[in-house]
């Protein structure tokens, strides 16, 4: 897709009329082979990143009407400049046809074409309002799952000190209170999410401190002074080589 391009010049060279109909295709014979296999009230993202009518509108018509689904609103801010549909609707009614293009230069990122479509139709376990015993739901989700991690830990300690769990700095139901909270740049944030060495300012508290960038919890790291232990998983930490130099956010009065 033309989101693609700037990431990987290859997909460039790869783009043809003939490619963007195999693609349109394509993606029909996808849905098909799984449409089945959403349940009844179910919900699916159609998302690509391309550019071209023909996979985006078109296709979600092409659901829309195979399937007998619905297309469902979705809530956004004016601020982000999503666009809408760029040929009405495919359907040919008065209803809405809300879709969403997320359009380089508009919005954030490379560009995206996203739909929400519901399959019709109730499912019987969406009406019982029955709770799972809390005690027994891991059990439970043992039988059909690979559990790596659940739940929220507090920590681990290592001699007289208790290094926070990963988890608690980002549970909306955690006490993290007793962790002084340091607000970090950009640069540090990124610095931090890639697991890199970080150097906090000389006036940060030292020990277990809660690293936020702008206000959102990114997580913990242990302050020395002269350098602070990175605490971010190395398994979560962010592998792309391509990392943006700076944030911009175009708006309307920006465009004027």
């Amino acid at each position: 897709g033309e989101g693609m391009f700037r990431k990987d010049p290859q997909t460039i060279a790869e783009w043809s009329p003939a490619n963007v109909e195999n693609c349109w295709q394509l993606q029909r014979s996808i849905i098909s082979d799984i449409w089945d296999n959403l349940k009844p009230g179910g919900l699916l993202i159609y998302s690509t990143c391309t550019f071209n009518a023909h996979e985006d509108e078109e296709n979600v018509a092409w659901i829309l009407e195979e399937y007998g689904a619905e297309l469902l609103p979705v809530p956004t801010e004016e601020a982000w400049n999503i666009t809408g549909s760029l040929i009405g609707n495919p359907l040919k009614t008065a209803s809405d046809f809300p879709v969403y293009r997320f359009i380089p230069g508009k919005t954030r990122g490379e560009g995206l074409f996203m739909a929400v479509i519901r399959k019709r139709g109730e499912d019987e376990n969406l009406q019982k309002e029955i709770a799972l015993d809390p005690s027994n739901a891991v059990a439970e989700a043992r039988k059909r799952l690979r559990i790596l991690s659940y739940g929220v830990k507090e920590g681990i300690q290592k001699g007289k000190t208790i290094i926070p769990d990963h988890t608690l700095a980002l549970s909306i139901t955690g006490d993290t209170s007793i962790y002084p909270n340091i607000e970090v740049d950009y640069s540090t944030a990124i610095s931090y999410l890639r697991h890199e060495a970080i150097t906090l300012s000389s006036e940060a508290s030292r020990g277990i401190v809660l690293l936020t960038y702008k206000h959102h919890k990114l997580g913990f790291a242990k302050n020395l002074g002269n350098r602070a232990n990175n605490l971010y998983p190395q398994e979560w930490r962010i592998k792309s080589g391509y990392i943006p130099n700076e944030v911009v956010v175009i708006t309307e009065t920006d465009k004027q």
